[in-house]
């Protein structure tokens, strides 16, 4: 639960951040006003592939402050506020567990 929980409201961000046109102009907003290289979307990954969701969470890794920022300002359509730290920390967890699984 300690694991699944984040990732599962990570996943749901991600789905609704895809599935939003205004979001993800927004996405692209806050990623270029962040300096990231890339404006594209986070990897969604596929709940039955564990490397899928390794990518998923090395991805995110890079793109907290912009996934931040779009959950604040999309509360009310995503249906949650901003991941806390201790969330961000378990899908660091995760990552790092999967990458030995690599």
């Amino acid at each position: 639960m300690f694991i699944k929980e984040p990732t599962e409201q990570l996943r749901d961000v991600l789905i609704k951040i895809c599935r939003s046109k205004v979001m993800r102009q927004q996405y692209r907003v806050e990623a270029a006003g962040a300096g990231l290289a890339s404006k594209e979307q986070t990897h969604q990954d596929l709940p039955t592939h564990w490397n899928s969701t390794h990518e998923m969470c090395v991805d995110v890794s890079g793109k907290r402050v912009v996934l931040d920022n779009i959950m604040d300002q999309y509360a009310d359509d995503i249906g949650h506020d901003a991941l806390p730290d201790l969330e961000w920390h378990a899908i660091n967890g995760v990552s790092t567990f999967l990458r030995v699984l690599r």
